[in-house]
């Protein structure tokens, strides 16, 4: 039986599945391309029989791979493989990627990418990987954020340029509000703030209204005071709201009144000046007005005549003016207009010897009547002529308090004779058809 050398090694690191080949060389049968490394150490005899049957078992022999893996870089992808066994045998490849942008991102949506690697090896195949590309990211031009601010100054609206896009935030922002009141050393304030945090950056705006100092009094008061009777109130116009309180003088005398108004005392004199003083807590400041009482003391009666509303009054020397100059004096209490328009007041002296100016009275004498009465004033008989009347029209005699005091029937004669020799001393009003006149008993 022929000997050969066989070198086998009992390494196996099997790189790819090849077929025994043989061939002689110098009669020595040799096994190559079993893709086996030699180990010199390791010598064997083996008979051709022998050679033939480990021929057989290679070429029936199998390898047993776990799946591939990939291994991606930015511009290569490898792919590795494993065998099955105690002593396992690698298989590796690497091979440029094909890129392709499959969708371009955009501000508002995300892209796409995919890398293709094609590898050589049919075990690999080829291998495809998809990536997300990211929105495109806005920048923002906070340098010139704009606000508007609402009327009531309680919110604002933030608009933000894109400097990078056609595009514009906006953001209603509600206010904070922030007070301080003034004092005698430092402005107060009203302000109102805004913040806006947008991407990391705070963005704020305020409004902001000072208030002056305490001592900064003002207030306005009337220039003149002239009241009637029933009117006495003497109120501060307009003020600041520093002002703490108000103190109130009439002619150097203190009297009683709130934080802004005063009313004149009934024991007050009929005129003179009025003193108020604001207070601000650091500062004071003093206003004169100078006043003047005036009494209801006149009205109307019937056509031209004037008189004293409450003649039972004791008041004398009466002082009548009209359009402020003096038309008459008289102990009376009445006065006869004469039919003269214009504003008409009375100076009258009480009992105590104090002078009261009465309020005016615009009289407008319209209606004055045609009808002589005499005499005028009457202490028994009076005659009337030149009315208007008809006979069996009613002739009414009215008191001052509008009382019918007396009644009769005008008949066909054209003078009409009254007798008031019972009245008592007053005015009276006589109403005769459409005719009405005054007739005074003394």
């Amino acid at each position: 039986m022929k000997k050969t050398l066989l070198c086998i090694s009992f390494i196996f690191n099997v790189l790819m599945s090849y077929s025994v080949e043989s061939y002689y060389f110098n009669e020595d049968l040799y096994v190559e391309d079993f893709d086996v490394e030699i180990n010199a150490d390791d010598l064997y005899l083996i008979s051709e029989a022998t050679a033939e049957e480990l021929k057989l078992t290679a070429e029936s022999f199998e390898i047993q791979w776990n799946d591939p893996e990939y291994i991606w870089t930015a511009d290569s992808c490898t792919a590795v493989r494993e065998s099955i066994s105690n002593d396992p045998i690698k298989q590796v490849e690497s091979v440029a990627i094909e890129v392709d942008t499959t969708k371009q991102p955009t501000f508002d949506a995300v892209g796409y990418v995919t890398y293709t690697a094609k590898f050589t090896n049919d075990a690999f195949g080829t291998k495809t990987k998809i990536q997300k590309l990211a929105k495109l990211e806005r920048k923002w031009d906070f340098e010139n954020v704009k606000w508007t601010w609402a009327e009531d100054s309680t919110s604002a609206v933030i608009a933000i340029n894109s400097s990078n896009s056609d595009f514009v935030v906006t953001a209603k922002v509600n206010a904070e509000h922030f007070t301080a009141e003034p004092t005698c050393q430092t402005k107060g304030y009203s302000k109102y703030v805004v913040n806006y945090g947008y991407a990391g950056s705070p963005l704020r705006d305020s409004l902001m209204t000072e208030k002056g100092l305490t001592e900064d009094l003002w207030f306005e008061v009337p220039e003149f005071f002239k009241t009637c009777e029933y009117t006495t109130n003497v109120e501060i116009e307009e003020f600041s709201t520093d002002i703490k309180s108000f103190s109130w003088k009439i002619n150097g005398l203190d009297v009683e009144g709130n934080d802004f108004s005063m009313e004149i005392p009934s024991a007050a004199p009929l005129s003179g000046t009025i003193e108020v003083t604001a207070n601000g807590g650091c500062s004071t400041e003093t206003k004169e007005i100078p006043y003047s009482i005036q009494k209801q003391l006149i009205r109307v009666m019937w056509d031209d005549v004037i008189s004293i509303v409450d003649p039972n009054k004791e008041y004398s020397n009466f002082r009548w003016y009209r359009n402020d100059k003096l038309i008459g004096t008289a102990p009376d209490y009445m006065l006869e207009s004469g039919g003269l328009s214009g504003v008409y007041y009375v100076i009258a002296t009480t009992a105590g010897g104090e002078e009261v100016r009465s309020c005016e009275l615009d009289f407008e004498d319209s209606s004055r009547s045609t009808v002589l009465v005499y005499p005028n004033p009457a202490a028994d008989v009076v005659s009337v002529i030149g009315g208007q009347w008809q006979a069996g029209d009613e002739i009414d005699i009215f008191n001052s308090n509008g009382g019918l005091v007396q009644q009769t029937i005008a008949g066909d004669d054209s003078k009409v004779m009254l007798d008031v020799s019972t009245f008592s001393r007053g005015i009276y009003k006589v109403k005769i058809g459409k005719e009405q006149f005054a007739l005074i008993k003394k």
